[in-house]
């Protein structure tokens, strides 16, 4: 009767000691956090790349919190790019203004891009929805599966972007220099391709209803 008294024991104080771990982990993650998202709004770049980099760090170590900071990094590209109500789709590229994006705003889509989706909400996808990103050189930037339905895309930079599988319905692609994009996957209804440079871009099995407007010279689109 001892021992087994014994051993009942030692289990309920390993179980206690574990759930006082786990408190004490989970503790720790809202205070790193806490911290980060602050950083975010410092007035620093070199602050908010911390931040940005220690929520990816949370990210890892935390997989239930992936969702939470996969929206809490959307919204800081899309606070970084500028938003807006009522995008035009059918807007023309002329008087649009060439930009570099921050250090800071690539930063973050680097890191939404790298993380692990089997960890993400059902269905979640990085938001950049109605964002302004016209006039961005992105080139290079990861970007498959995000959502930039509605999103301006004016003139922007996208040399080797990988936007496959994204959402790009109804976004304003005009002028924009897709040259080698990889758009398989993409859907793209409604998307406005006036005057965008596709030579050589991928857009097999992409949804589209047309490229009207469109430049392509070389032919590897798949489409017919």
């Amino acid at each position: 009767m001892a021992a087994l008294g014994a051993l009942i024991f030692n289990a309920l104080s390993a179980r206690s000691t574990s759930r006082q771990i786990e408190v004490t982990r989970q503790g720790q993650v809202t205070e790193r956090f806490s911290k980060a998202v602050e950083q975010l709004g410092a007035a620093g770049i070199d602050v908010r790349l911390g931040g940005v980099y220690a929520l990816g760090q949370v990210m890892r170590d935390s997989p239930a919190d992936q969702p939470t900071i996969v929206e809490v990094l959307s919204a800081f590209v899309r606070n970084k790019a500028g938003t807006f109500a009522q995008p035009d789709p059918t807007a023309s590229s002329a008087g649009v203004t060439v930009r570099q994006p921050g250090t800071d705003m690539l930063a973050a889509l680097s890191v939404l891009a790298r993380r692990n989706p089997q960890h993400d909400a059902t269905g979640q996808r990085t938001d950049l929805s109605r964002s302004n990103l016209s006039g961005l050189d992105l080139r290079g930037v990861d970007l498959h599966d995000v959502n930039l339905t509605g999103s301006d895309l004016r003139r922007a930079t996208l040399y080797g972007t990988d936007l496959s599988g994204a959402q790009l319905g109804w976004a304003n692609l005009a002028g924009g220099a897709l040259v080698s994009a990889d758009l398989r996957g993409a859907m793209l209804l409604g998307a406005n391709f006036t005057d965008a440079n596709l030579d050589g871009a991928h857009l097999e099995n992409a949804r589209l209803r047309n490229l009207k407007g469109a430049h392509i010279t070389e032919d590897t689109t798949g489409v017919r």
